[in-house]
């Protein structure tokens, strides 16, 4: 199986992406996010508020904030770029919740696009489909 990030149109993080965009002098840029699993759209909302540098507060005893802020924030020229840019997100699963949180949050933060998910699957019982399913996990 060939994976996708051996694709020779891959980027191996954001702001390499961005210089490319730069260099070859894109008038309407689009970037494509492609990702397995939606849930309640915190994750994405994490990453996105880390491109604009913001400090992020997670439950306490987490490990998640320091990995997210550890990626500290774009440039500012490459967050204006990145705002320039039209953002599609695409999922294959994900919770209704999620993708109103998500575009949400790319709204708040000003960015352009939106978030698709290909499944969706009830906020209610998560990714197992039904409640009595839920039970039977230990």
């Amino acid at each position: 199986m060939r994976q996708l990030n051996n694709n020779p149109q891959f980027a191996p993080n954001l702001s390499y992406l961005l210089q490319v965009i730069k260099d070859k002098q894109e008038s309407k840029p689009v970037i494509v996010f492609i990702d397995d699993f939606l849930n309640s759209g915190g994750q994405i909302s994490k990453i996105m508020e880390s491109w604009c540098g913001q400090h992020l507060t997670v439950a306490s005893g987490s490990k998640d904030a320091l990995s997210y802020n550890m990626r500290g924030g774009l440039s500012l020229s490459d967050l204006d770029l990145l705002k320039r840019c039209e953002l599609r997100f695409l999922f294959y699963y994900g919770m209704a919740k999620g993708i109103e949180k998500a575009n949400q949050k790319l709204k708040s933060l000003e960015f352009t696009g939106n978030f698709n998910v290909i499944k969706t699957y009830s906020d209610k019982t998560g990714f197992f489909g039904n409640e009595d399913d839920l039970l039977h996990i230990g």
